[in-house]
């Protein structure tokens, strides 16, 4: 997001404001480990490589993209909410701009 807010004004462009129905969800490296985590996977960070664990779960059939969004649209309790948001920051702040929209 940072670098996506140095690139407009690099260009003279202004950065996208709050207000803007404007949605942006960033990974930090692939959306694989968001679907890991939205399919329950708690063994995932934004550190380390999940291409295998993704690709194992996805054999066993742990992970599928119906699953993540409905993971996505349900409620999250308190506590559930700070893990995502220590875990995985970039998945918390894509919610976070996704409810922007909701007003």
């Amino acid at each position: 997001m940072q670098q996506l807010d140095r690139k407009l004004e690099d260009a003279g462009l202004s950065k996208r404001g709050k207000d803007e129905m404007i949605v942006i969800c960033v990974p930090t490296w692939s959306v694989e480990r968001w679907e890991l985590w939205l399919c329950g996977d708690g063994d995932v960070d934004e550190e380390t490589d999940c291409k295998r664990q993704f690709r194992e779960a996805e054999r066993r059939g742990d992970v599928s993209p119906r699953k993540a969004v409905e993971s996505w649209f349900r409620s999250l309790s308190d506590e559930e909410r700070q893990l995502e948001e220590e875990t995985l920051p970039a998945l918390s702040a894509g919610r976070q701009e996704v409810r922007r929209l909701d007003g």
